[in-house]
């Protein structure tokens, strides 16, 4: 789901029904980092994800290859993510770019971490 406004406020109404979350950030985006640590602090607060520390959470820095991204070290700091994530909670960072830059191939660091995401989904449902 979107991370528009208009679109945040229907995030917890899934939150009880999901498996998993995947959590985009433009890593080109550093104004809006603020507001980001903000969505998550409220989305990880929220009781339908708090109480589920199995609830896998998949960080992507998208836009990793333009030249004004943020790197995925500097993204987890400006987060906080080493902090505010649950030592139990499974979760991970990875860094992508959907479109090649400057004659190079796109990145392929998504399907990674997907593959990661869809192993912790089928062994959670398996117990």
């Amino acid at each position: 789901m979107s991370g528009r406004d208009g679109y945040r406020s229907m995030w917890e109404s899934m939150y009880g029904q999901c498996d998993a979350i995947v959590f985009v950030v433009d890593s080109t985006d550093q104004m809006r980092f603020a507001v980001v640590k903000d969505e998550l602090d409220m989305m990880l607060r929220h009781p339908d994800v708090a109480d589920r520390p199995d609830l896998p959470i998949l960080f992507v820095a998208n836009k990793t290859a333009a030249p004004d991204a943020c790197g995925a070290s500097a993204l987890a700091g400006a987060l906080k993510l080493h902090e505010h994530m649950e030592q139990d909670r499974p979760w991970r960072l990875a860094s992508t770019d959907a479109v090649a830059v400057s004659g190079q191939p796109a990145d392929d660091g998504l399907n990674d971490a997907m593959e990661w995401l869809a192993e912790l989904v089928k062994f959670t449902r398996q117990r």
